[in-house]
């Protein structure tokens, strides 16, 4: 038989689906709960005016934090910065939904932090540890299949958010769905870590 093309040994391997999987289920966990975030601190008590500024302030935490991580991924690793943010986005969402009452500004401060500082952090490294596990060759057609991913993930979020909603009245359910599927995309992406040599051939050439 034929010696498989870069590319084709690119999308036979493990590490490759397994980023897919992490940007997918990251996005799917966010998403779901993200265009609900406004009605969801309506819900909790808190008046219009606070609920758009703790979105708006985190946005601007973001613009901080995105090159922040990014520096230290570069020497702390990928998937430990990685794990750092979803544990971040984590925290975020049990503070407001377990300390969020509505009255206590708080909670919703601590919430608008960690959810800035956690925001595009999962894009961020997920793109990183593409570069740093794929040829330069293959990298379009690697981010286009992780992308796909995080489109998924985006398209179905809300939707499962809003079925969520619907049927239960609240995000009792929702919310721990969310968490659950971003702890599961960071056994993904340390998963795309230690498959990426499993079969003990030698890393991919970087010319």
């Amino acid at each position: 038989t034929s010696k498989p093309s870069l590319l084709q040994a690119v999308l036979l391997g493990p590490p490759l689906w397994f980023l897919v999987l992490t940007r997918l289920l990251a996005t799917l966990g966010r998403q779901l709960i993200r265009v609900h975030l406004v009605a969801f601190l309506l819900a909790a008590g808190y008046s219009p005016l606070t609920a758009a500024t703790a979105i708006a302030s985190a946005g601007l935490v973001g613009l901080v934090g995105r090159p922040v991580t990014g520096a230290l991924s570069d020497h702390a690793g990928r998937e430990s910065i990685y794990t750092a943010g979803q544990g971040m986005h984590v925290l975020a969402m049990v503070t407001i939904y377990m300390l969020g009452d509505g009255q206590s500004l708080w909670p919703i401060i601590l919430f608008a932090g960690l959810l800035g500082l956690s925001d595009g952090i999962g894009g961020l490294m997920v793109s990183a540890k593409a570069a740093d596990l794929f040829p330069a060759g293959t990298l379009g057609s690697v981010m286009g299949l992780v992308h796909l991913g995080r489109g998924i993930g985006i398209m179905a979020g809300p939707v499962i958010g809003g079925v969520l909603f619907d049927a239960q009245g609240d995000y009792t359910v929702a919310f721990p769905l969310a968490i659950s599927l971003g702890l599961l995309a960071v056994g993904c992406m340390w998963a795309a870590r230690f498959t990426e040599n499993r079969t003990g051939d030698a890393p991919f050439s970087r010319e």
